[in-house]
């Protein structure tokens, strides 16, 4: 069989033509070719790869999986302190860590992304004050410029990229770096900075310069390769990914290099929020693209959607067996949660394509749900740290009246050993996998490689007929009557945007109304009343009967039942902690439905070929009305909600060293739940306000200039046809040798 760059080599005569087409068609054959070579590469070690978006629970697996619960891999805190780490065997005595800092070419990138967000927020500030300057002439009160006004105010104009960008480089001022002095050229090869220790664990303190979250070396950080004598790693690499979520280019750029020479993936996602758009994008697509068969679903963080299904089980039921049923509740939750989208997703796929051999097994997986806190937990259970019995304290209070009696109920109730034992299987059949793996990427890139050549072939047929159907007056005739169309018809398109954005407000008011009826359900906190007998003395007075008092008579004691009123401080943590999950939910399935760029482009396009039919006779190309609304729905900008990492249950931690409070603390504690529970509904509030003027912006600006981009786009694909006319004979040779060629092309795969 002809290797595919062999294959698609015959098409560089349609570069003069088909430019934009070919630069992508190229680049990814470059792409898939370099892939290749790790892949094929004698004696290599079978890599798995942990990917999910940051925070998780990425780096808590791969350390309950490897280091027996320590904390020996960092964690992330934000999403521009997560750095890609290859985990990898020595035979060495000592553990090494080699680390990759960003080239000077992606440094001043970075830089640039960060003067672009200097210069849009100097902008908005700007207009922001002298909005206020008017309002303060008409006797308003002036209102502070604040970062988040001018945040909130520029909208998608700040993009994630320049948000991160300008993370990085203040915290690499703030450290005092000299960045220069430590970033090498793109060509030069091998590690910036090593650094060696005897054990994994002192290995792990000397990396927080390099990856922690205050380390001094953290914002040039781009990757890290681990090296450990440990034999569980011998002929396996693991790679733990930023997140699928990287809003930092380069790394997400080699983030997704990295997986095309992957052999297996464990995806994460956090059982409280599972399976968010970026999960369901890279299944959907990154997946079945670079053609892995093999991976792992992991629902992260399993304990606490235990605590918040608690409610929905029998209370008669005992303890136990309250935390078995609720267990097997969420389980079943998760999973027909994820085959329900998963489904919807490989519906439209297969439709769309016709192949639903790649879909059969994503469709067919069953997510394992884990607790890497409790394994962690299970593990150090004979030396447990104050830090460690505080998280024990919240795992006690999963279930009402139930409490782990030892670490192997939490061994168990962690269900790592499940993915262990997957993992196993998988290191298992290490040989079968890669010899297959070279088949699979192979197979998975000619697949992506017939749809870009199919839609090449497309566009030349389209040019072709174009040619031999009209002349120039002919042309000329169809782009006025286009233009007069679209003009005619702009309002009618606007609209389309319009009724998007109307729908977007829909959504998340409704979102909106539902966690404000949620929150009563929230701050109710569990209180239990418990009768308590209690001693009392009583004074029977003195009187003529003084003579009591020298006897001993004068008081006596007397037994009365005191009712004590009871409540967990770890349940006010849960439920505000619950809280915040559903908020996260609800958003993510919000922004799902009002993200529906097909929809979108089925609506424009039924507006389109109505107004066409109406105006101008259908007398435009589908071919290219395709390309353009695909052009034009791309430049849509509508990132996912961040929620944050505040912690909304500080105060309430803060005031209550113990578990448990009693009487007049019991009020207390209720107030500082209501208090949390009313601070996350402000936030998100304010959020759910900013998605909306995101939305709003992006839409409007994308409906305001539709109809102007694809008058101009018509205009330049006139006056080519045009010219072409001038040489039409030649122009129609070329065409139809293009056409054998990509379709020989196709042919050949």
């Amino acid at each position: 069989m002809k290797s595919i760059k062999e294959i698609c080599s015959k098409l560089k005569p349609l570069q003069g033509d088909f430019k934009s087409q070919l630069d992508v068609l190229f680049s990814s054959i470059e792409r898939h070719e370099q892939d290749l070579q790790k892949i094929m590469a004698e004696e290599r070690d079978l890599s798995i790869s942990i990917v999910g978006v940051v925070k998780s629970g990425k780096s808590s697996l791969v350390n309950a999986l490897l280091f027996d619960g320590e904390d020996v891999l960092p964690h992330a805190a934000t999403p521009m302190t997560a750095a890609l780490t290859y985990m990898r065997y020595t035979p060495d005595k000592n553990c090494r860590a080699e680390i990759e800092f960003f080239t000077d070419k992606e440094w001043n990138k970075i830089e640039d992304s960060a003067g672009e967000y200097e210069r849009i927020y100097a902008e908005v500030a700007e207009k922001l004050r002298q909005e206020d300057e008017l309002a303060a002439r008409r006797g308003d009160r002036r209102r502070e410029v604040t970062r988040d006004r001018v945040i909130r105010k520029s909208g998608s104009r700040l993009t994630e990229e320049c948000v991160a960008a300008k993370e990085l480089v203040d915290a690499a001022q703030k450290n005092q770096l000299d960045v220069r002095q430590y970033l090498k050229p793109k060509d030069e090869a091998g590690a910036s900075q090593v650094i060696s220790a005897p054990t994994p664990r002192e290995l792990a303190k000397k990396l927080q310069e390099y990856v922690g979250t205050n380390g001094r070396f953290t914002p040039i950080v781009c990757s890290t390769t681990i090296y450990l004598n440990d034999k569980r790693l011998d002929g396996y690499e693991i790679v733990d990914t930023p997140g699928t979520n990287d809003p930092v280019l380069f790394r997400g750029k080699r983030t997704e290099q990295s997986l095309g020479s992957t052999d297996v993936v464990v995806l994460v996602s956090a059982a409280s929020a599972f399976f968010q758009n970026a999960d369901l994008e890279f299944l959907s697509n990154l997946l079945p693209q670079k053609g892995i068969k093999n991976f792992l679903l992991v629902a992260s963080q399993y304990d606490r959607a235990v605590g918040e299904m608690e409610n929905e089980i029998d209370g008669s039921l005992e303890p136990q067996e309250r935390l078995i049923e609720t267990a097997l509740a969420v389980e079943e939750k998760l999973e027909v949660s994820y085959r329900k989208r998963i489904s919807d997703i490989a519906r439209i796929a297969i439709k769309a394509d016709g192949n639903d051999e790649r879909w059969a097994k994503l469709v067919a997986a069953q997510p394992i749900c884990v607790s890497a806190l409790a394994y962690s937990l299970s593990r150090r259970w004979k030396k447990l740290s104050n830090s460690d019995k505080d998280e024990l304290a919240l795992l006690n209070n999963l279930i009402q009246g139930f409490t782990f009696p030892d670490a192997e109920m939490l061994r168990q109730f962690s269900k790592i050993g499940q993915v262990q034992e997957k993992l196993d299987d998988i290191k298992g059949a290490k040989k079968l996998i890669l010899d297959s793996r070279v088949a699979d990427s192979e197979k998975g890139f000619r697949e992506q490689l017939s749809k870009r050549l199919k839609e090449l072939c497309e566009c030349v047929k389209a040019r072709a007929t174009t040619l031999e159907t009209n002349d120039v007056a002919t042309l000329r005739e169809k782009l006025s009557k286009q233009k007069k169309a679209l003009k005619a018809g702009e309002a009618e398109i606007l609209s389309v945007f319009d009724d998007f954005i109307a729908d977007a407000k829909i959504a998340f008011m409704e979102v909106l109304g539902a966690m404000r009826d949620a929150k009563n359900t929230y701050t109710k906190l569990n209180v239990r009343t418990e009768p308590e007998n209690k001693e009392v003395t009583h004074d029977r007075g003195a009187g003529f009967l003084w003579h009591r008092s020298l006897f001993g008579t004068r008081y006596e004691t007397r037994i009365r039942t005191i009712r004590t009123r009871y409540a967990s401080t770890y349940d006010a943590i849960n439920q505000v902690e619950a809280y915040v999950n559903e908020s996260r939910r609800e958003l993510t399935s919000a922004i799902m439905r009002v993200t529906d760029r097909n929809l979108l482009r089925k609506n424009l396009t039924t507006a389109l070929l109505g107004m066409l039919e109406r105006f101008a006779n259908n007398e435009t190309d589908l071919t290219l009305l395709k390309a353009q609304l695909t052009s034009a729905i791309g430049k849509i900008d509508i990132p996912d909600i961040d929620f944050g990492s505040l912690d909304y249950t500080r105060e309430i931690t803060d005031a209550f060293e113990g578990g448990e409070v009693k009487n007049k603390d019991v009020d207390a504690l209720e107030g500082l739940q209501r208090e949390a529970i009313y601070r996350v509904l402000s936030d998100l509030e304010k959020k759910i306000a900013k998605k909306r003027s995101e939305i709003e912006q992006s839409i409007s600006k994308a409906g305001a200039t539709f109809v102007s981009d694809l008058i101009t786009d018509l205009s330049a694909d006139s006056e080519r046809d045009i010219n072409d006319l001038r040489d039409k004979e030649n122009v129609l040779k070329h065409m139809k040798t293009y056409l054998q060629l990509v379709q020989h092309a196709l042919a050949e795969l």
